[in-house]
């Protein structure tokens, strides 16, 4: 891993002795990248980013996963998904995903979550 220091100066760190020289440092091995006082010699701790679609996904797991339970279903009655080209194939992939992802998207834009029970 290379790291840019305050100006510009390089220094080369290795994803393996990383955590060693942590610990020889008296630094916690699970503390963020570059700990906090590195006077700026390492990037940022942007702490734990999620993707909002992976939050969506998350936030109504089994109404996604029964929907492409569904979409699959139509998708291989529809259609004869054994006998098509690549190409159509994909279009078909990718409008199964779209509208999957479209849900989960809208569902979690408008704080909707869906239950069982």
């Amino acid at each position: 891993m290379l790291l840019l220091g305050p100006k510009g100066a390089r220094r080369a760190g290795s994803s393996s002795g990383d955590s060693a020289s942590s610990a020889a440092n008296g630094k916690d091995a699970s503390s963020p990248p570059g700990g906090g006082d590195n006077g700026g010699t390492a990037l940022p701790y942007l702490g734990h980013r999620v993707p909002v679609t992976f939050r969506a996904i998350s936030k109504n797991g089994l109404a996604y996963f029964l929907l492409a339970n569904i979409l699959t279903g139509a998708a291989n009655l529809a259609l004869l998904t054994i006998h098509m080209a690549s190409c159509p194939a994909v279009l078909v992939l990718t409008a199964y995903m779209a509208a999957l992802h479209i849900f989960a998207i809208q569902c979690y834009t408008r704080d909707v979550k869906l239950k069982v029970w």
